[in-house]
């Protein structure tokens, strides 16, 4: 008696290539190898993929999550968004494939503090009735964006 052999999906390989921490976020890049599809299979190599994040070590999908927009595209980036100042995160990249999850190795993320940004004069020069060429520094820490520069 012979039985027929049927060869099941392979599950891809997931990982973080970086992440940028910012003051109350912090932008994570993932990569993900298409699985190997069995003879039987849907055509969408995931059912879902994205990111879990948690302050506990080894977070899973039951903790906050961020789902990739494109289950087709194996390359993602996703944000995790209102993290506190100065706190220690553990991110890991997921991806539901072939009634699983499978998980990427953690990475510990820390937070810095969200300080206002700080401008200096550097100098003024050529200083007229009504006008004057201004040269100053900024410097940003915390990650916070510039929502407008100018002088008044």
């Amino acid at each position: 008696m012979k039985f027929a052999t049927r060869k099941a999906g392979v599950a891809p390989n997931i990982a973080i290539v970086s992440v940028s921490p910012f003051a109350t976020s912090a932008q994570v890049s993932c990569s993900a190898s298409k699985p190997e599809l069995g003879p039987d299979q849907s055509l969408e190599p995931f059912v879902e993929k994205g990111i879990c994040y948690s302050e506990k070590e080894n977070p899973t999908v039951d903790d906050i999550i961020v789902v990739a927009e494109d289950n087709l595209i194996v390359d993602f980036v996703a944000t995790m968004n209102d993290l506190k100042e100065n706190a220690t995160y553990y991110v890991r990249a997921y991806a539901k494939v072939f009634g699983s999850t499978i998980y990427s190795n953690q990475e510990k993320v820390t937070t810095t503090s969200l300080s206002a940004p700080e401008v200096k004069t550097v100098s003024v020069d050529k200083v007229g009735s009504t006008n004057a060429t201004v040269l100053s520094e900024l410097t940003v820490n915390g990650g916070s964006e510039n929502i407008q520069l100018g002088v008044r």
